[in-house]
């Protein structure tokens, strides 16, 4: 297996080189779902008298591993007993297929066009059950019959299939066939053994020595001669020959192999196959009768377009709510300090209407582009306004007919904060003589950030009862009629001012963009996950172009990780740009998590998965020749362009924020259950998860249960509905939050629409138990080892979404917001 390891480095040439020819010259569309690369060109058969250069008589079969639906463990065709190839190459795979496990070998059965054969036999293998050995050989066969073991084979780039009637009379074609089948002790028939009635012996394995197989082709009716294969089937079936020179395959009982068997054993390996021309099946659609067969099609299609439905009308919904409160917002916002401006321009122009919230979203876009030198006059003139108005208020209190501020009005009741900040500003004032008050602020704003609720409390009691006092203040002096010394105007002027400052997100402006705990951790988590989603999304868009279809064997798996490899510099970048913005600056700690954390997690769960999987004799194993090519991919390609891109993130200047950061901490107030985090983070995952589980499903049958996906096309447009989902889910929720004036919405954006991968992993668990029949220690561990690489991947990628979305959301509105 070693032996044909150096040959990867060609492979990845020509996987480069095969990138460059599918983006210059890619086919164009062909009658018929299928759609093939450059390379994949149909081959030509024709008889054995016939052949030439262009045109082949002999016909390989090619078989590959054996899997299970009970077992995640896959073997080889050698690992068992069965005829073997005298002579033949073998195939080389590519890094997506050893990565799956495939390994294709040449067979024993050899085939020329048209020439049909009735039960010719291959090979006879014989066991002695008191020979260690030939036990040992024939034990295996038995277990792989228990568990359903399966063979794959390949005839001209097709999988050879098994056709058999199911439900409501439909028919499925099956990429592969069964070793045997077995009748337990009590006479109940597992798999593929009721099939036949003639398998009753108790406690008997049935083994499927004889095939049946039917070459269906089309011949080619212009340009080169011959004829093309475009369908392979066969059927299964057992046959104990009494001549194994003359083998009778019409008549003959059932192969039976008692599970107490004792003496000798022999199994003689024959088959049949025939010719069939086809008409109606050309070249390039010839995949379709196997997908078109697959279980659940239909409902696929029902299903997918439902919660297509379902999820654009909620998408819809939290557009609606989120474009109508956040203008009620904004405008009102805006109204109070543009009264006066929008009273003056009506004067002036009483005929000409305009839109103050653009009006003043366009000015304040000027004023970020204008000069220092430019804006130095208008600083001057703000001043000489400042001190007018210093002037006016002084005279206005001895002006006749002026009104005085009532000194018994009731005061706005102080918070917790500055009762703790009353009572110990004088400490650090007698301690510290030289400290400025802002100083002090700051200290003591740390400390009240390090106390517990429990120390927080008589603080937060005491604002409660001087608030309770305040109200009922308010409340005798309205009744009065003597708020402010005026009626009602005044009093309705102070609750807009009141209503303006006390609530909603705008109050938090100063902190909103206040660098997150942990920012090392969320920007390495960006880094990987902006990794992780543009290959994502080009190998979903390749694919649903058709250009990894089933036919091109590994292409999705080595499409996916050559992107990997070569998407470092994004992940460097937007690590390090988000790690500077947050005020870090351990730069070379940052690029060196990036380069290693979560690929290094990743690494270390396939390496350990891989151990299991060396140990059982798997042919999944993976090569140790190939885990050094994979680390030398990673530290010689992906990890010099991680360093690239940081080196660029940290060359630009921070990420400029549309309010500045005030120097001491806002106090967040106390929350309700709905506004607490953890509630947050958990209902934010529940709608991306409602819109994927359904494509899960098929995802896993695919990998765990062996059947094809190739519903790219409908995969991609559930990508796209991820993102849209996870995306306004979160802004929607990091709108609550910032409305109940808590601002630390980095972590929590992040982990809101990652909670997602919690529910896949749930999901994973449920799938686990309730549709898998995986028996054993060693196949479980292996399928939740794997599984938690796909949570962790899902996690970073619904992640990034997340925060990437939040972000936009925050810096738009506190950019067209006027904040003072």
């Amino acid at each position: 297996m070693s032996a044909r390891l150096p040959a990867f480095p060609l492979r990845w040439t020509r996987l480069l080189l095969l990138s460059l020819l599918v983006l210059g010259a890619a086919p164009g569309p062909r009658r018929g779902a299928a759609f093939y690369l450059p390379g994949l060109a149909p081959v030509n058969f024709c008889e054995e008298g016939k052949k030439s250069d262009e045109c082949k008589s002999d016909i390989e079969l090619f078989v590959n591993r054996l899997d299970s639906v009970e077992s995640v463990l896959p073997y080889e065709y050698t690992a068992f007993d069965f005829c073997q190839a005298s002579e033949g190459k073998r195939p080389s795979e590519n890094l997506g297929q050893v990565l799956f496990g495939e390994r294709i070998e040449p067979s024993p059965y050899k085939f020329t066009f048209n020439k049909e054969e009735k039960c010719k036999l291959v090979c006879t293998k014989t066991y002695h059950t008191e020979k260690a050995e030939d036990k040992q050989k024939l034990d295996f066969l038995k277990k792989s019959m228990l568990l359903n073991y399966q063979h794959h084979w390949i005839v001209d780039n097709m999988p050879v299939t098994w056709c058999y009637d199911v439900e409501d009379g439909q028919r499925f074609c099956n990429p592969g066939f069964p070793i045997g089948c077995y009748i337990t002790d009590k006479g109940r028939a597992k798999d593929a053994c009721v099939i036949s009635s003639e398998f009753h012996e108790r406690d008997t394995f049935y083994i499927f020595n004889h095939v049946d197989i039917k070459i269906h082709y089309h011949v080619v009716e212009t340009g080169s001669m011959g004829a093309r294969l475009v369908a392979a089937k066969l059927e299964p079936k057992s046959f104990k020959h009494t001549h194994i020179d003359k083998p009778d395959c019409s008549a003959a009982p059932p192969m039976d192999i008692s599970n107490k068997a004792s003496g000798e054993v022999k199994i003689a390996y024959t088959y049949s196959i025939s010719f069939q021309e086809d008409k109606n099946i050309r070249w390039a659609s010839r995949w379709d009768y196997i997908l078109e067969s697959m279980p659940h099609t239909h409902i696929q299609w029902f299903s997918i377009m439902n919660s297509l439905v379902i999820v654009l009308f909620l998408s819809g919904m939290v557009a609606m709510i989120m474009l109508r409160t956040l203008h009620k917002d904004i405008a009102r916002y805006n109204q109070m300090d543009s009264t006066a401006y929008r009273e003056e321009h009506r004067k002036k122009n009483p005929e000409v209407s305009i839109n103050f919230s653009e009006f003043f979203k366009k000015l304040f876009e000027r004023w970020k582009t204008m000069s220092e030198k430019e804006k130095s006059k208008f600083d001057e003139m703000a001043k000489a306004d400042e001190v007018r108005y210093d002037q006016e208020t002084e005279d206005c209190g001895s002006a006749e007919g002026g009104k005085k501020k009532d000194p018994n009005a009731p005061k706005r009741p102080p918070s917790g904060f500055f009762l703790f900040f009353s009572e110990f500003c004088s400490q650090i004032k007698s301690t510290n003589p030289d400290i400025s008050i802002g100083d002090v602020a700051k200290k003591l704003g740390e400390l009240w950030s390090n106390l517990s609720d429990s120390e927080k409390q008589p603080y937060n009691n005491k604002a409660a009862e001087l608030e309770e006092k305040c109200e009922e203040d308010v409340a005798d002096r309205e009744a009065e009629g003597q708020l402010d010394g005026t009626e009602g105007p005044t009093k309705v002027a102070w609750t807009k001012e009141d209503a303006q400052e006390e609530f909603g997100w705008k109050l938090v402006h100063g902190d909103i963009f206040r660098p997150p705990r942990k920012g090392m951790l969320l920007s390495v988590f960006l880094g990987s996950g902006t990794q992780i989603l543009i290959m994502t999304f080009v190998t979903l868009f390749f694919a649903c172009l058709g250009f990894l279809s089933p036919a091109n064997r590994g292409a999705l798996m080595t499409c996916a990780v050559v992107l990997w490899v070569l998407l470092g510099t994004p992940a460097g970048y937007v690590a390090a740009r988000f790690y500077k913005s947050f005020g870090g600056e351990k730069w070379k700690t940052n690029v060196l998590l990036t380069s290693f954390l979560c690929p290094g997690i990743v690494f270390a769960d396939f390496f350990i998965m891989n151990l299991i999987l060396w140990g059982e004799g798997s042919s999944a194993a993976i090569p140790f020749g190939t885990l050094v090519a994979i680390l030398a991919l990673w530290f010689c390609i992906s990890v010099p362009l991680t360093f690239i891109g940081a080196y660029f993130g940290f060359k630009k200047n921070a990420i400029e924020h549309p309010v500045r950061t005030n120097q001491i901490p806002r106090q967040i107030p106390e929350q309700s259950f709905y506004t607490k985090p953890l509630p947050g983070i958990i209902m934010g995952g529940i709608l991306p998860f409602g819109c994927i589980f359904i494509q899960l499903f098929f995802i896993l049958n695919s990998i765990w249960s062996h059947q094809m996906y190739y519903m790219f096309g409908f995969l991609f447009l559930v990508f796209i509905i991820l993102v849209i989902t996870c995306s306004e889910a979160t802004i929607l929720l990091c709108y609550f939050h910032l409305c109940a004036e808590d601002y630390h919405w980095q972590w929590r954006s992040f982990l809101t629409s990652g909670f997602t991968a919690v529910y896949f992993l749930v999901y994973a668990i449920h799938y686990f138990f309730s549709k898998l029949q995986i028996t054993g220690t060693a196949s479980t561990i292996l399928y939740f080892g794997y599984t938690m690489i796909m949570v962790l991947i899902f996690f970073l990628f619904t992640g990034t979404i997340g925060f990437f979305a939040c972000f936009w959301f925050v810096t738009k509105i506190y950019s067209v917001v006027k904040v003072d």
